[in-house]
């Protein structure tokens, strides 16, 4: 039996957050005009997957996106000898396409999910192209993707483009205690490093090498407080020898001196990277709250010079050097 389109956005209750996309969603499923391709662009982790899969459902009827009406593109899916690493594969599309005119197994609607779509090439982008120009009426594709721009403009032209920005650090917080069972004071962290992506919060209780790294940048920043300016060397070459994680390293650094802020105004209760609450005390009683806000300041100036593409390993010296400076007069 055919469920009511009114009813259908309880499909959407697994969803956090993207209320906006969320309404949009809905109203197309209770007006019956859902398009025929959408593009639900973002950045890994924040939704994405979960609302096509409660999009798709809601199309169907499905109870799950197991049901052979429900189809995620992937390499592996249409040809199990392939590797599923990589970019999503001409063959697959070709092979999508030939799928797509058989008419639906037992639903009145067929929908595609195709995640990483936009690591198609040309060639297997042009081939997808033949069927949003001509799809079955009873076809709707989902495209996932982290930026629309890497599609033709003549793909984007016939999607709706649905845009996920970060989840709030609230949302996330609350998700991971609530539904992952992890500790407040850890959800709190892990909210505000994943930069508002569930999926990446979820990784980063096992994620050592992020837990070491930022181990590593309060450590040789606590160096740098007790003097020795050969403790600028040891944090500027910790910067350099992880450029790629510099976002990661600036964020690190940047909450163990709002961490300092806050103790030196008196919030001691109220600190991010309360794991390492003894150290940063041990740090506040060098770092005074003047000193901790211009140091705050000085992080912020560099994250923006670090996205200029400028000389790299000259600015890390630079900053760092600055970082002493502010300390040690």
């Amino acid at each position: 039996m055919a469920i009511a389109p009114a009813a259908k956005a309880a499909f959407f209750d697994g969803v956090c957050g993207h209320e906006h996309i969320k309404k949009q969603l809905i109203a197309a499923l209770e007006s019956r005009r859902a398009g025929h391709a959408y593009i639900f662009e973002g950045r890994k982790g924040v939704g994405r997957y979960t609302t096509a899969a409660a999009f798709a459902k809601a199309l169907t009827g499905a109870e799950s996106v197991d049901h052979p009406d429900i189809i995620t593109v992937k390499n592996s899916f249409f040809d199990d000898t392939k590797s599923d690493d990589g970019a999503l594969l001409i063959d697959t599309i070709r092979a999508m396409k030939k799928d797509a005119y058989i008419k639906p197994y037992s639903l009145g609607k067929k929908v595609y999910i195709v995640p990483a779509a936009d690591t198609m090439n040309i060639p297997a982008q042009n081939s997808l192209l033949k069927l949003l120009e001509e799809p079955p009426e009873y076809c709707t594709i989902i495209l996932i993707a982290d930026n629309a721009s890497a599609f033709l403009p003549t793909i984007v032209s016939r999607a709706a483009v649905l845009r996920f920005t970060p989840l709030s650090e609230k949302v996330v917080e609350e998700y991971l205690t609530s539904k992952a069972g992890i500790e407040p004071y850890k959800a709190r962290l892990y909210s505000v490093m994943s930069g508002g992506s569930i999926g990446l919060a979820l990784e980063l209780p096992g994620d050592s090498q992020k837990s070491q790294l930022r181990d590593e940048v309060l450590d040789r920043f606590k160096d740098l407080t007790e003097g020795g300016k050969s403790n600028i060397y040891e944090l500027a070459k910790l910067f350099r020898k992880n450029k790629d994680d510099s976002g990661f390293m600036l964020w690190a650094l940047r909450s163990v001196l709002e961490d300092i802020i806050k103790i030196d105004s008196g919030a001691k209760l109220d600190i991010l990277n309360a794991d390492k609450r003894g150290i940063i005390e041990d740090v506040s009683k060098k770092v005074d709250l003047k000193t901790a806000a211009a140091l705050l300041k000085t992080a912020l100036k560099y994250e923006a010079y670090f996205k200029t593409n400028a000389n790299y390993q000259y600015l890390t010296l630079c900053m760092v050097q600055e970082f002493w400076e502010e300390i040690h007069g």
